[in-house]
């Protein structure tokens, strides 16, 4: 139903007066089973969110890494709050809770935005002309990080992690090709798209949570795409699949 309608579900089944609810409680019911059974692992991060909302303040747990971030031990990402579904965002949180801003206010915001989108397509240009990469869009969104060192093209490939061991954790398809998106949107740095067919250990934390499917164990990860960093793909050399044309 959406994380949306699971939170408004839950606040009219306890009859709280609250209007909103803790992210970590959000992911822990958005993964309650038809039987009700709460699996072992996400019990346990549940269980590490409630020990570590004893001893972050609300300031903290407010910021872009945030409780259910923590116990996960995942990167900071500031444009995402987990736990509350594809599209929400510190901004969009704070705002809800916050007066309506000015015209002034709004327009400083405008004009602080349009800085920071020329400075970073500033960076981008830099580092295109660094690594002799184009972008292949007139809008310059196309993401480019193709690897000369794997080979072009779709791949069989074994994926690895290296914290707390290095180790494989699952197989799939690598895709290396110049301008490849996940999900209609660019791939992090130094990351290659994967397709994941066979996860060996699907508890292990994905290097790079998916945003759209909200994927954040290996095995939650089979059968869809995700982002993999490139240092951590090994190719099967012996089958390779024909770049797109």
């Amino acid at each position: 139903m959406g994380y949306g309608r699971l939170e408004q579900s839950i606040l009219t089944r306890e009859s709280s007066s609250e209007t909103s609810v803790p992210p970590h409680v959000l992911w822990k019911e958005a993964r309650v089973g038809k039987d009700g059974v709460v699996k072992e692992d996400v019990q346990k991060v549940f269980e590490k969110c409630e020990t570590l909302s004893q001893s972050i303040s609300p300031d903290e747990d407010n910021d872009c890494r945030s409780i259910l971030s923590r116990a996960l031990d995942i990167p900071k990402y500031s444009g995402r709050v987990r736990g509350k579904g594809f599209g929400i965002t510190p901004t969009s949180l704070k705002m809800k809770k916050q007066k309506a801003p000015s015209n002034r206010e709004l327009q400083e915001t405008l004009y602080a935005l349009q800085a920071e989108v020329r400075e970073l397509e500033r960076e981008k240009e830099l580092r295109e002309q660094a690594s002799g990469c184009k972008a292949t869009s007139d809008k310059g969104s196309i993401c480019c990080n193709f690897q000369p060192d794997l080979p072009e093209g779709i791949s069989p490939c074994q994926l690895y992690l290296s914290s707390p061991t290095y180790r494989m954790v699952g197989k799939g398809k690598v895709h290396n090709t110049l301008g490849e998106l996940l999900h209609t949107k660019p791939l992090p740095t130094a990351c290659l798209k994967v397709s994941v067919d066979i996860a060996l250990e699907k508890d292990a934390l994905l290097p790079h949570p998916d945003d759209v499917s909200d994927a954040t164990l290996v095995g939650d990860a089979i059968g869809s795409f995700v982002a993999w960093s490139s240092s951590l793909i090994s190719v099967d050399d012996e089958v390779c699949l024909k770049p797109y044309i």
